[in-house]
């Protein structure tokens, strides 16, 4: 499925693959649209709205994130009908990970027994094990780091799978109305993110050989940890 759906947009600059379904799209449409999952995201969204109420920070935290989602091209407002395709909806959730929040689509959120990341294909064996490129920093004299900034952000979902990254967030910060958004990038919260983001880093590499050096490409293969 990946190979045939990872393309490189050229007016967005970035690469667009599609979710990699265990059953394929036709399938697992058939499941998870007659499945309520909208009524569990606005009932987590609700409790989220509660939890906000409680803690400041965290409330400040959740709109700054969306606020830049929105700014950078990230979500819109779902409009369009995708009937026919996957549909599903995602709450979000605000995580406290290492003296911050986190914000988070859950797709392992469940309606009745069935979640999204059930029916997604999260390993294909794809990912750099932690563990090579640390010891790949032991080999030289010196090393560094560095890091690609929301780097499943940045990868575009294939028009077609956008529907089921649907969810919920508040018309303003009175919380008082929701509003039905649509993520475009891959989602922190999918199991299939990793997976998708280490085959269009090997897809790159593969690409840029005839530009840069080997070696550049086998450094990005083999040592770029997802």
């Amino acid at each position: 499925q990946l190979e045939e759906s990872v393309k490189w947009d050229e007016g967005k600059g970035k690469y667009s693959a599609g979710l990699p379904y265990k059953y394929g799209r036709e399938k697992t449409a058939e499941i998870l649209n007659n499945v309520n999952s909208q009524a569990t995201a606005e009932r987590r969204a609700w409790s989220l709205k509660r939890s906000m109420e409680k803690i400041p920070e965290k409330k400040s935290k959740g709109f700054a994130e969306m606020e830049k989602f929105i700014k950078e091209g990230r979500t819109v407002v779902e409009k369009q009908d995708k009937s026919g395709n996957p549909i599903w909806h995602l709450p979000c959730h605000l995580v406290f990970q290492k003296g911050k929040y986190r914000f988070c689509h859950d797709g392992r959120a469940n309606t009745k027994g069935i979640c999204l990341n059930d029916f997604l294909i999260s390993d294909l064996n794809l990912m750099v094990p932690i563990m090579d490129p640390i010891n790949n920093m032991r080999s030289y004299l010196y090393s560094f780091s560095t890091d690609i900034k929301g780097f499943f952000h940045n990868i575009v979902v294939d028009e077609k799978d956008q529907g089921a990254f649907r969810y919920y967030w508040y018309k303003d910060e009175t919380m008082q109305e929701l509003v039905l958004y649509v993520f475009l990038g891959f989602i922190f919260g999918s199991s299939a993110s990793p997976t998708v983001s280490s085959f269009v880093l090997k897809r790159h590499s593969k690409l840029m050989r005839s530009i840069f050096s080997d070696r550049v490409c086998d450094i990005i293969e083999k040592y770029f940890y997802v």
